[in-house]
């Protein structure tokens, strides 16, 4: 198993955001329990119980730099007011990375493969519609893992793995734009984990200076972005 070693002022101050955050999604969930005083039957509304959502941009430039992720989220009604939301999503290679790559690269050099995938997942409050629309408070949950390779070093299991981790609050806005499709955006606060490991001669090493690979650095993470839905 990995560690990294940091300051314990800013592990201090990372474990405070994370308590902070699962104090106000903890209330969040009681102040829905006690919002949604009506029992919800499943099948009592024939609208608006079930989205599926993508967004197509992603696979231009990802969370992970030189990826491209390609996403699917359902999102699911849990009572007259909330939700929960999972999404999984493939990384590979972003699409900017293959446009360039002619330029990137000399003739006869082998060129970088990035396998890897994404998991989120979210409780949302929506607080006045009770048909997933409008104005939300949500919590989530997002792990992204990639691995960085050279096809003859793949083969010898010797390749660069990044590991992204954040929870974040957010805010959002969901509405229909006609019977089927519309857009969800939203925007927030957390915390993040980014770890960056290279595996070489069946060695394990922390890659402590990050700047080859993202240029921004810290536990603070800030989230802003949309999805389009479509209704079930």
């Amino acid at each position: 198993m990995l560690f990294v070693k940091e300051d314990k002022n800013l592990y201090r101050l990372k474990r405070s955001c994370l308590y902070i955050i699962l104090f106000f999604a903890t209330g969040l969930s009681f102040f829905a329990k006690g919002q949604d005083s009506i029992p919800f039957v499943p099948g009592d509304y024939s609208v608006n119980n079930h989205f599926l959502k993508s967004n197509p941009f992603p696979v231009f430039w990802s969370s992970i730099p030189m990826t491209g992720e390609y996403r699917m989220c359902y999102e699911s009604r849990i009572s007259r007011h909330s939700s929960f939301q999972i999404g999984a999503s493939y990384l590979g290679k972003a699409w900017l990375v293959l446009l360039m790559e002619d330029s990137l690269y000399s003739p006869g050099e082998p060129h970088l493969i990035m396998k890897g995938y994404r998991f989120q997942f979210s409780y949302r409050y929506y607080f006045e519609s009770q048909s997933l629309e409008g104005f939300y408070g949500s919590a989530l949950f997002s792990y992204s893992a990639c691995k960085f390779s050279y096809r003859h070093l793949y083969i010898r299991d010797e390749y660069i793995r990044a590991v992204h981790k954040n929870i974040n609050l957010l805010l959002g806005y969901q509405r229909l734009m006609d019977d089927r499709f519309g857009i969800d955006v939203f925007v927030g606060l957390g915390v993040r984990e980014n770890i960056w490991m290279e595996r070489y001669n069946q060695q394990n090493t922390i890659i402590d200076d990050l700047d080859d690979f993202y240029p921004y650095e810290g536990s603070l993470k800030i989230t802003l972005g949309f999805n389009f839905i479509y209704l079930l």
